[in-house]
């Protein structure tokens, strides 16, 4: 992962986007969207931790989100290249 676009990201919030960047990749770069649920069992952190480092990668432009529909879960991805 490019340090650019890791650069002042916490450490936690560097793993999530690093699990969200291998999605995509392994989904052949197309938009694989991931729950929160999957995130942390993935990563070993709670759920609610996982949400905590989301919110602020999503406010920083590095990760989109979108309600999952017919699910309360939302839905997260990488965005290509970052914040724009």
């Amino acid at each position: 992962m490019n340090r650019a676009y890791t650069a002042g990201l916490a450490a936690p919030q560097t793993a999530i986007l690093a699990l969200l960047v291998e999605v995509e990749r392994v989904a052949g770069g197309c938009h694989a969207w991931v729950t929160v649920q999957r995130l942390a069992q993935w990563s070993g952190m709670s759920q609610s931790g996982v949400r905590d480092q989301l919110t602020a990668l999503t406010r920083a432009g590095h990760v989109d989100k979108r309600a999952a529909a017919g699910r309360r879960a939302a839905l997260f991805r990488a965005i290509p290249g970052g914040k724009q």
